[in-house]
């Protein structure tokens, strides 16, 4: 073969696969499992929400800003599982720590130079 022989394929159609075609029964076991599957997830959701609000004080859903595809923010919501301010009490508790002299991260260890 030479090179002749492959200009009249394009790029695009070197690395797009064709759509398969999906019997009509894998989409009513699908749509079917979903109708199955939405009630049983909601009625858990709601459970958690109550229960969280019953336990404890502070927000129901921990909101936090995630960075997706080609550098997009968005929002994630997710259930909060931590006490209100976890993070900065435990960040308080533990960084004498972390920068206590002779770790390598803490600034009075001393640089490396070149030269």
């Amino acid at each position: 073969m030479n090179s002749q022989d492959h200009q009249h394929v394009s790029v695009k159609k070197l690395f797009t696969s064709p759509t398969p075609v999906l019997p009509y029964w894998k989409r009513a076991i699908d749509l079917t499992c979903c109708l199955i599957a939405l009630p049983l997830m909601a009625f858990l959701a709601v459970t958690m929400a109550i229960l969280l609000r019953l336990t404890s004080r502070g927000p129901i859903l921990f909101k936090q800003e995630r960075i997706g595809y080609k550098g997009s923010r968005f929002l994630c919501y997710k259930f909060r599982t931590m006490v209100v301010g976890a993070e900065t009490r435990v960040t308080k508790r533990i960084w004498p720590t972390f920068s206590a002299p002779g770790r390598p991260w803490s600034n009075s260890t001393p640089k490396a130079t070149t030269g």
